[in-house]
């Protein structure tokens, strides 16, 4: 993952490059060269696919990573997430566990495909907000959303989670009818 952060860090770095080859083959009329380099690029751009720049390079290669599992689902992702206070390992299984949780149950919906998420900080803490669809009603067990998945450990993602909202005294409330919300503050994240 870190390696296709860097292949996009490269990517930016050299579009000018890139681009000003191209210009200069289409200046010469070398129509074929320039398809050629233009579908090269592009095929090589789709494999990189960034999904959101949050300003944090552990929380890109977390939604990249998550959202390469789907491109039937839309991502709408506001806000970002400057220098604070969070672990890599703490922003991983944080984002991990919401956006994945997300992504499956936004998976059976037949329609409305998209996860909306809104980060922004409120004087030292960060807020974060994860909305999605689901098709079925959601049941909910000591506070906590029961899992609906078939096989496998379930339910320890979000335990994870809470332990690090605990961590910074924080709160976490899930919500549900037509669209199911959790509702996350992290105290003192922010300096």
């Amino acid at each position: 993952m870190l390696a296709r952060e860097e292949q996009t860090r490269s990517l930016r770095h050299d579009i000018k490059h890139h681009l000003s080859l191209i210009e200069q083959l289409l200046d010469r009329q070398e129509l074929e060269p320039a398809k050629k380099y233009l579908s090269e690029l592009t095929g090589w751009t789709d494999k990189l696919n960034v999904k959101s720049d949050t300003g944090n390079d552990v929380l890109n290669i977390v939604i990249n990573d998550v959202w390469r599992q789907s491109e039937d689902v839309e991502l709408q992702w506001e806000g970002a997430l400057p220098n604070n206070r969070l672990s890599d390992i703490e922003i991983c299984i944080l984002f991990s566990n919401i956006l994945k949780n997300a992504l499956e149950s936004t998976l059976k919906c037949e329609t409305d495909r998209i996860v909306k998420v809104q980060l922004r900080q409120a004087n030292s803490a960060l807020v974060l907000k994860c909305e999605n669809p689901v098709s079925e009603l959601v049941s909910y067990k000591n506070g906590r959303p029961v899992s609906t998945k078939e096989s496998g450990i379930h339910g320890i993602g979000l335990i994870n989670v809470e332990e690090i909202v605990n961590k910074y005294s924080g709160t976490i409330t899930y919500s549900s009818d037509e669209k199911f919300t959790v509702d996350i503050v992290l105290e003192n994240v922010f300096s």
